[in-house]
């Protein structure tokens, strides 16, 4: 499906489309949910693995504490957990000067019965290790896709929150990711492209190692 649909009310700086050339990309998705196969956890190129739920539901559904670092002076890690299981990917192969924007959205193939939602979300900024912008987001600007509803469906939804100051040279993104779908026949399985959530971090002098 293509990005863009309706997003948060406007006051949750929300965007119909990502923006073009981010220097470190986290995506959180269905994959295969579970082991081998396509990852449910990627940092730019780099996949890692995560189970969502025990496989063969009908009413599937799943959340997991999420965390993407973006580091001073270069890489980013995504960590996923839920309970004891703990998963994650990083890409170690970029340097950076400062932070610029960050963007985050969840989105669902555009047929009945998805739902993919950020909830608690919050972005905070650093500078030489200290913070120094937290911004927690208002429960109706956390991105959600829902096809469930035979009206108003939203299958893409993102925000923007950038930074005040120019200078900040590291950036975390923290919340929880929920996702939902119904199967109909227990062995039907769902295609990575099902749920997918993405986080976008720009920055100034994004370049390789």
């Amino acid at each position: 499906m293509a990005d863009g649909s309706s997003g948060p009310p406007p006051q949750c700086n929300s965007i119909v489309a990502y923006s073009e050339g981010p220097c470190y990309q986290a995506v959180i998705q269905y994959g295969n949910n579970g082991a081998g196969g396509s990852p449910e956890l990627i940092v730019n190129s780099n996949g890692g693995q995560f189970t969502w739920q025990a496989g063969k539901i009908v009413s599937f559904s799943g959340s997991a504490s999420v965390e993407f670092a973006v580091h001073a002076g270069g890489g980013a890690t995504l960590t996923a957990s839920k309970g004891t299981q703990v998963g994650g990917a990083s890409d170690n192969s970029l340097t950076h000067q400062y932070i610029t924007d960050v963007q985050v959205g969840a989105a669902v193939i555009a047929v009945p019965k998805r739902r993919m939602a950020w909830s608690g979300l919050a972005v905070k900024y650093y500078r030489g290790g200290t913070l120094r912008e937290s911004f927690p987001l208002a429960p109706e600007c956390n991105p959600v896709a829902d096809t469930y509803s035979l009206t108003g469906s939203v299958a893409f939804q993102a925000i923007r929150r950038p930074p005040t100051a120019g200078d900040n040279d590291a950036v975390t993104i923290t919340g929880i990711i929920s996702l939902q779908g119904d199967r109909g026949d227990p062995n039907f399985e769902f295609s990575p492209s099902d749920f997918y959530a993405k986080i976008l971090v720009f920055t100034t002098g994004c370049a390789a190692r």
